[in-house]
């Protein structure tokens, strides 16, 4: 079992991040270099777009959009998770676009993954 935790991101953003049930361990400080919006800039990366998105059942998930530096188009769903200070990024439904309609294709995909989101159960 799982708490929410409200965090503030390096960027003052809002973080909202699982925490076990039993975990009590207090932090003064998070560490958030692993996850993808502090790890993009750093690695000669682009975030496209990112999205939290609460479905109607209240559970939640980040949505991203990111381009590689070689040009591949990653596309995926994340959460993240809280133990011993540290977030842990968790990613799924990850693909990947590198043809010459990457951009095309990798909306096509980031917009399904977001409709799909709102309306999970």
């Amino acid at each position: 079992m799982y708490t929410i935790e409200y965090l503030v991101g390096h960027d003052g953003r809002l973080l909202h991040a699982l925490k076990g049930i039993d975990d009590k361990q207090q932090c003064e400080n998070i560490d958030t270099r692993n996850i993808s919006p502090r790890t993009v800039s750093a690695n000669g990366m682009r975030l496209v777009s990112d999205a939290l998105v609460l479905s109607p059942q209240g559970t939640f998930n980040y949505y991203l959009w990111i381009i590689e530096g070689s040009g591949v188009h990653t596309v995926f769903r994340a959460g993240y998770i809280l133990k011993n200070c540290t977030l842990t990024e968790t990613r799924s439904q990850q693909t990947y676009y590198s043809g010459d309609n990457r951009y095309r294709e990798a909306a096509a995909a980031y917009n399904a993954l977001l409709r799909a989101g709102l309306a999970a159960p």
